[in-house]
């Protein structure tokens, strides 16, 4: 792993661990995760609630591919992957490739912006609307 590389993994490891609420772009409340570092230190798990629904993801770096990998999976049977690719002034930048439950997929541009330590925001843009999930910490 490079030096940079093993920057970028760290600073994930250290920052997103822990109870976050999520909230729509209005402030609406939409769900919660709570992150914890898995695999020896190099992994996120975790569990939460999206949508009125459970869900579980898990996140981890794939040195063969030298991308952050994200997979969720959700209780309606929608899952999907989030391939981060770049990360640069605080923003994290890649791909969203996701199925819903009726079995219906695609892909969609994906960023996360933190904005300070308690507070990161995710946009999407799922078929063709925008989506924002403020997640504030706990």
């Amino acid at each position: 792993m490079s030096r940079a590389t093993e920057e970028f993994v760290l600073r994930v490891l250290a920052y997103f661990p822990g109870q976050w609420d999520i909230r729509s772009d209005d402030g609406a409340m939409t769900g919660f995760v709570r992150w914890k570092v898995e695999a020896g230190g190099m992994a996120l798990a975790g569990r939460g609630r999206l949508r009125n629904g459970r869900m579980f993801a898990m996140a981890g770096w794939d040195p063969a591919k030298k991308e952050w990998i994200h997979t969720f999976i959700e209780e309606n049977g929608s899952f999907g992957q989030i391939v981060v690719t770049q990360f640069k002034n605080n923003i994290y930048r890649g791909t969203l490739y996701y199925v819903e439950g009726n079995g219906e997929g695609g892909t969609s541009e994906w960023s996360s912006r933190i904005i300070d330590k308690d507070h990161f925001v995710v946009t999407e843009f799922l078929k063709g609307d925008k989506v924002v999930l403020n997640f504030h910490r706990q």
